[in-house]
């Protein structure tokens, strides 16, 4: 089923600042669903118009999602508010290399999402949009749209729903400066969507109302995926083995996620101190080279 467009009924302001901290700026005819929130706050940009596919998602289909396996996954990077924080974001992303990655890196300015491919057998499979926030079932244009894992109208949250991957590239990149796709990974530990969520809700809540820009944020579940997931770049991965290219490319909880599964311990500890960190990432372009010849 092709991805809909929002009909007039839901077309309202769109409310966002130079980072999208929540003051109107402009209104648009194309506000995006899939970024608004109860508390009246835009995690993207709001000129999207890309709505959920399924428009009445039986428990049946809940339960088929839940029991997919994952198989495949793409990471969102989408910059907010508006186009001029967009520029500053991209622009700016230079002075990254000069400051510790914990410091810099877009942990306030981007919003981030992924993409699974979940499969049931050799002939049937899905592609899901998967993100929290601070998101409720009783928005406009959301109330049977959207698969959410607690309850939609009081606790909202975490939610998932299908989206093809040519819809899910356009609503994240957009024309917006900055914007990301992270395709060129892989998955070491694949289960079932009910396992990743069951295991994301044991070591944390994803209400709604957990929801906090500086601690328990879009990119912390993100993260928490890439954890359980055991998530790795493959060598096409123009960031893997350069702690500096990914500084430059990822907000820093991303980076340190991926990092972790995927980077040798003694580069990348080296790599972030300073004045060894230049010889750092000389050995560590040499590895890469060296592995891709294996």
């Amino acid at each position: 089923m092709q991805t809909s467009f929002i009909p007039d009924i839901y077309k309202g302001k769109a409310y966002s600042s130079l980072f999208g901290s929540g003051f109107a700026l402009s209104a648009s005819s194309g506000a995006n669903p899939f970024n608004q929130s109860r508390r009246g706050t835009s995690s993207s940009n709001s000129f999207n118009k890309f709505m959920p596919q399924s428009k009445n998602p039986t428990a049946r289909e809940r339960q088929s999602l839940l029991n997919g396996k994952i198989e495949k996954i793409l990471i969102g990077i989408e910059p907010i508010g508006t186009k001029i924080g967009h520029a500053i974001s991209y622009f700016g992303r230079p002075f990254k290399a000069q400051i510790p990655t914990y410091l810099g890196g877009g942990t306030f300015i981007h919003h981030l999402s992924c993409l699974i491919t979940v499969e049931y057998n050799l002939f049937y499979k899905e592609t899901l949009i998967l993100e929290f926030g601070a998101y409720y079932g009783s928005e406009p244009g959301y109330k049977n749209y959207i698969h959410y894992v607690y309850d939609p109208v009081n606790e909202g949250g975490l939610r998932f729903s299908k989206m093809s991957e040519t819809d899910y590239r356009s609503k994240v990149i957009n024309g917006k400066k900055g914007a990301d796709i992270i395709d060129n990974l892989v998955i070491d530990n694949k289960m079932t969507l009910q396992e990743l969520i069951n295991q994301c809700k044991n070591n944390s809540s994803w209400k709604a109302n957990d929801y906090n820009l500086a601690s328990h944020n879009c990119q912390d579940f993100i993260a928490k995926v890439i954890e359980i997931l055991k998530v790795k770049r493959t060598d096409k991965d123009k960031t893997k083995y350069s702690h500096l290219v990914g500084k430059l490319c990822y907000p820093p909880v991303i980076l340190n996620a991926l990092e972790k599964n995927d980077t040798p311990t003694v580069i990348r500890i080296t790599e972030q101190i300073p004045f060894i960190n230049i010889y750092a990432e000389i050995a560590s372009k040499i590895y890469s080279k060296f592995k891709k010849s294996d």
